[in-house]
């Protein structure tokens, strides 16, 4: 019982960690007559969440070791959820300090989930990570293809901050996890890790060659959190949910 739920809440967290960043992209349009924000502020604002992605990734460890795995990630989902939620209020600050907010939160579970797989499912690694890497692909389609209809109904800010309700659900079903991890004491700190990690010739050897692309098309492909495909579309589908749609795809 205690497996299942765990498999359950790392289900669950994965299928969290892209549809606030995703749900951005199908609304631009919407977001820019609402708060008359430029292109830059727009790009900013799809923009946060990567940069928190390249920060925060590299000092997961203090919240590790503070909190523990369960802990952080605990902690990971309610910024996801609080960040979610501060983007429906009726203000350009909340939109763009809730992005950081939850792109910190995203960037937690990022690095979390794959460290979580291999401790606890070792003999089942490759099932689990394709298990939690489904769920990320999944929540990302979703979260774009979904958004536009949910601003029908809601209206923008409320089709953003819908978002939370999915965090807090995947949180309730994580509390449990808490009471079987316990917070890991490491020998070491946070410099001497990355002056290792910078001094490893497999770490250069690896990153570049596999990171490189990947960023790349991040920055260079029409993906859910990239302006530009959303407002293209919105051409031809005023009504937005073509936009929606091909963000879903596109992720």
């Amino acid at each position: 019982m205690q497996r299942g739920l765990l498999i359950l809440g790392i289900l669950l967290i994965s299928l969290n960690l892209r549809p606030a960043l995703a749900s951005v992209g199908p609304l631009v349009e919407s977001i820019r007559g609402a708060t008359g924000l430029s292109n830059a502020a727009l790009g900013l604002l799809t923009t946060l969440p990567l940069l928190a992605f390249g920060i925060v990734s590299a000092l997961t460890p203090l919240a590790t070791r503070r909190l523990g795995t369960e802990g952080a990630l605990a902690a990971a989902l309610s910024l996801v959820a609080v960040g979610t939620l501060a983007r429906a209020a009726p203000s350009t600050a909340p939109l763009f300090g809730g992005t950081v907010l939850f792109g910190v939160g995203i960037a937690l579970g990022n690095v979390l989930l794959p460290s979580l797989v291999k401790r606890d499912f070792p003999e089942y690694s490759g099932v689990m990570t394709s298990l939690y890497s489904s769920g990320i692909g999944a929540g990302a389609a979703i979260g774009a293809g979904t958004t536009v209809p949910l601003a029908g109904a809601l209206g923008w800010r409320g089709a953003l901050g819908a978002w939370a309700v999915p965090a807090v659900a995947a949180l309730l079903v994580w509390l449990p996890q808490l009471r079987a991890g316990a917070p890991a004491r490491a020998s070491y700190n946070i410099g001497d890790s990355l002056r290792a990690l910078a001094r490893s010739s497999l770490a250069w050897q690896v990153g570049p060659p596999f990171m490189g692309p990947s960023v790349a098309h991040v920055f260079t492909s029409p993906s859910p959190g990239w302006a530009g495909l959303p407002a293209g579309a919105w051409a031809f589908d005023p009504g937005g949910r073509g936009a929606g749609l091909l963000c879903a795809l596109a992720g």
